[in-house]
């Protein structure tokens, strides 16, 4: 995470309006959305269980008790047990995030990670039943974390530990989620039976923190969400207490959301929260929609039916959500503010080193767009054309080639899609990312990559499931998709790696992938 410290607010927009709350002293923002129609997708009606999206824009989601994997137009894409299971994975009960692009399967069998198509056994899956988990978070930092019936665990370097404070298991936990702390630094939210807490990272270790929102100790929290950081703000944690109350912690401090009506569900990714409200709030619109960047509320019209259940947000600003109408019947919809195009290559907040990448923009069914325009933190401007619609352009055999982004500063920076329609119409989507230079060290498989083969790597690739890479000329010849699943975070199965082992692996690949 791009480093935030807490900022305070000289005036908040004219839009949110704050008044002392009664009682517990923390301050009430009044919700006063404005409205807009909605874009949906319709794909095949799913489970109402919360489920993941990723960054691409396809959504996982519960379908009869099985995973389904949901491509951007609404159509299913493969999706199977792996063929190096012990078991498969049985009756599906629940998907969680684990990263940006992987999601955590409980089953009737145990424990699965589920990512490009294939559901893998979790090797650290049989320490914990999978009717237990109750939340799942990536923390940024190469570990992930899960809550637990049992505890709150971390997941780092493959190996799962439990945190306990003061010698104790957490218990009557419900909720998990990596965001800012209340003073800007990164820190892992839970919620639990003593009320809501933050996991920072110090010098000694990791330190646990009570959340200073008042009366915080006698609330009931159900879910957890994260609106992410931007190049110029501070992410945000927001909570949903079993009576419906929301609260969100932004740069001013805790506040209660004064909503139309009693809210239902929460979800958030990327710089968007989503919010569903009990009956119809106002009329024909249950859905709300927060835009974090414009500080604004707004909510969507023209829903085909007019109760819905939020499964899943994705970071483009769209969320899954399952509509029900007046005689019970039950549809899954794409919803989004227009119509909202995909960045694929590029991910919300990922760090790059000096070198080359392939980003690509994807769009929803309907009308292609007229015009296609990238640009980079505002000011380069580089059109692109379908059907591939690539950063860099195509190449001569019709491949999208890769962008460099040599030559940039250190620190953060944004690349913005924007895209035109015949109709005048325009959608746009900004990622903000870390552009990390490479030093000037020469690296080398045997003496940098090897080791991270070897406690990370080999256990799947060399006598286990995965593709065997248990040399150097394996390693070179697969470097390409190596560090597309490490960098998205797909890799490897038992938990994504520490960003430097990342960044080292792409900088070996980028310098020559030398032996």
């Amino acid at each position: 995470m791009p480093s935030h410290p807490r900022r305070r607010v000289g005036r908040l927009p004219a839009a949110l309006v704050l008044a002392v709350a009664v009682g517990c002293g923390a301050p009430t923002e009044k919700v006063t959305p404005g409205r807009f129609p909605g874009v949906a997708v319709q794909a095949q009606a799913m489970s109402t269980s919360p489920a993941f999206a990723d960054q691409a824009g396809d959504g996982l989601l519960l379908s009869n008790g099985a995973p389904a994997r949901i491509r951007l137009d609404g159509s299913l894409g493969p999706l199977e047990s792996h063929p190096g299971n012990v078991q498969p994975p049985g009756a599906a009960q629940a998907l969680f995030p684990l990263s940006t692009h992987a999601a955590l399967l409980a089953a009737s069998n145990g424990l699965y990670l589920v990512q490009s198509g294939w559901m893998l056994e979790a090797p650290w899956g049989p320490q914990l039943d999978p009717t237990g988990v109750r939340g799942t978070t990536d923390a940024g930092d190469g570990s992930a974390w899960i809550a637990h019936d049992t505890g709150l665990y971390r997941l780092k370097a493959g190996a799962l530990s439990e945190l306990k404070v003061g010698g104790r298991s957490v218990t009557g936990l419900t909720a998990v989620v990596a965001s800012r702390a209340e003073d800007g630094t990164p820190a892992v939210w839970f919620a639990h039976a003593g009320g809501l807490s933050a996991v920072v990272t110090s010098d000694t270790g990791l330190k646990v923190r009570s959340a200073s929102l008042p009366g915080a100790s006698s609330l009931k929290f159900r879910t957890l969400a994260a609106v992410g950081d931007s190049d110029t703000a501070p992410g945000e944690v927001w909570a949903l207490t079993d009576t419906g109350e929301v609260y969100r912690d932004a740069e001013s401090g805790w506040r209660r959301l004064e909503l139309p009506a009693k809210a239902t569900s929460l979800a958030a990714a990327g710089r968007t929260a989503w919010v569903t409200v009990e009956g119809k709030g106002v009329t024909g619109a249950p859905l709300y929609r927060y835009d974090a960047d414009a500080r604004t509320w707004e909510t969507v019209d023209g829903l085909p039916a007019p109760s819905s259940s939020l499964l899943a947000a994705d970071a483009s600003g769209a969320a899954w959500v399952t509509l029900t109408d007046d005689a019970g019947a039950k549809a899954t919809y794409l919803v989004a503010k227009g119509r909202t195009p995909r960045v694929r290559g590029l991910d919300q907040n990922m760090q790059l080193p000096e070198g080359e990448l392939v980003v690509q923009a994807a769009f929803p069914p309907g009308p292609a767009p007229k015009e296609v325009h990238f640009l980079l933190d505002g000011a380069t401007d580089v059109p692109a054309t379908g059907p591939l619609y690539s950063l860099g352009g195509d190449t001569d055999d019709g491949k999208p080639r890769s962008y460099s982004f040599v030559g940039l500063s250190q620190g953060v920076h944004t690349l913005s899609l924007k895209a035109t329609y015949a109709d005048d119409a325009t959608a746009e989507r900004v990622v903000p990312y870390a552009f990390l230079p490479s030093s000037q060290e020469v690296l080398g498989w045997d003496k940098d990559i090897r080791p991270i083969h070897e406690a990370r790597c080999a256990k799947c690739h060399v006598s286990g499931p995965g593709i065997p890479l248990d040399s150097y000329e394996l390693w070179k010849a697969n470097a390409a998709d190596i560090v597309t699943y490490v960098r998205e975070k797909r890799m490897p199965a038992d938990g994504p790696l520490e960003p430097d082992l990342i960044l080292k692996i792409q900088r070996w690949v980028q310098g020559g992938q030398l032996p």
